[in-house]
């Protein structure tokens, strides 16, 4: 009896050591688990978009009525952002709004479809002429990368200002230009050249930091919009809230040499800001 005891006391000894080791195995298995990590989700205080258009066109005769030249310009910059940051300045009553830093700016939607066509007229001996057109082009419909708005509020005096910056991080290129002159000759000839001929069209990429906003006294200067004197704040600043230029004059031509692409050009301004999306 005594022997039957022990056997089975190494059996169940035996049993237990396996339980211990299938444990063991199982739970080295088995990886622990991790904690969710905790992610929040930074406060916006302000939706925000803009738009800036830049339109006009015209042509100039010279005085002897021998070259004329014809125009147009055609140009929107449009973004939005979302104002996340907060930060109280120097002054206590003044705060400054902006954007947390990322890698990725915000981006500027810019459509540009500009056109600048110069027309000759060169009169020969006898009846003998060469008319020729000299144009050019600038197209672009993309978006760009750029610095981001900040909005300004002075809680004391119930103000504010903003920073628009329309200037590009990146823009080597980006505008498609095109190119080419057409020329049409008298049938009495004009020396050997033919009576029509048309050069081969040439493009080319140009920077989009060539097409800057032109200036307008206290409001647009270095392709920066920013109010001269910081503006009241409306009385719907809470909720959501707008600015509109309306159509302004550049402070100078847009192209050198043509008068009329300043009074004939009218630049526009409009941005709002939003407590809740508004796009």
């Amino acid at each position: 009896m005594k022997k039957e005891i022990r056997q089975f006391t190494k059996y169940a000894t035996r049993l237990i050591a396996c339980a211990l080791l299938i444990c063991i195995v199982s739970a080295a298995e088995i990886p622990a688990q991790k904690k969710p990590k905790t992610t929040t989700t930074p406060k916006i205080y302000w939706y925000v978009d803009f738009t800036v258009t830049v339109k006009g066109n015209g042509a100039k005769t010279n005085e002897d009525g021998d070259s004329t030249i014809n125009w147009t310009i055609n140009r929107t910059y449009y973004g939005t952002q979302k104002l996340n940051l907060s930060q109280t300045t120097a002054k206590p009553e003044m705060i400054r709004w902006s954007t947390l830093p990322s890698k990725f700016f915000p981006e500027m939607r810019v459509t540009i479809e500009d056109i600048l066509a110069i027309s000759n007229k060169d009169e020969g001996e006898g009846s003998s002429f060469e008319n020729s057109v000299e144009s050019k082009s600038w197209k672009t419909d993309r978006t760009f990368s750029f610095l981001g708005i900040d909005l300004t509020t002075n809680n004391k005096l119930l103000t504010y200002n903003l920073n628009i910056p329309v200037v590009f991080l990146s823009g080597k290129e980006g505008v498609t230009m095109r190119s080419q002159t057409i020329y049409d000759r008298s049938d009495a000839g004009y020396g050997e050249a033919p009576t029509h001929e048309e050069t081969p069209v040439k493009e080319t990429q140009v920077s989009i930091g060539d097409f800057k906003l032109p200036d307008i006294k206290g409001l647009i200067q270095y392709s920066q919009i920013k109010h001269k004197t910081d503006r009241p704040l409306p009385a719907n600043f809470s909720t959501v809230w707008e600015y509109d230029s309306g159509d302004l004059s550049p402070s100078k031509p847009l192209i050198d040499g043509v008068p009329d692409s300043k009074t004939n050009v009218k630049v526009r301004v409009r941005y709002r800001f939003s407590k809740t999306p508004i796009y």
